[in-house]
């Protein structure tokens, strides 16, 4: 999911890998955190994972909006493993 994050953010070079994969970690454990299962990625998953690291990454200017998408990926996540349930 890194090299996605990286084409996310429009960075070619591998040098913020760590500061990127830091917050990839943190996105899935905040999914961990609502009982969701990240063992296996799915692409909705993924698409909470990418726009938590967007909103989050240096300063970005449209943070606000992009956590307001991410915490509706979050209950879209939730509302699946409730019909999944």
């Amino acid at each position: 999911m890194l090299e996605k994050a990286r084409k996310r953010l429009r960075i070619t070079t591998t040098s913020l890998d760590s500061d990127i994969q830091q917050l990839i970690d943190e996105a899935l454990d905040d999914i961990k955190r609502i009982g969701i299962d990240t063992s296996t990625v799915t692409p909705l998953t993924e698409g909470a994972v990418l726009c938590y690291v967007k909103a989050n990454f240096g300063n970005n200017p449209d943070r606000d909006k992009l956590m307001e998408s991410y915490n509706m990926y979050l209950t879209k996540l939730k509302g699946l493993k409730i019909s999944e349930g």
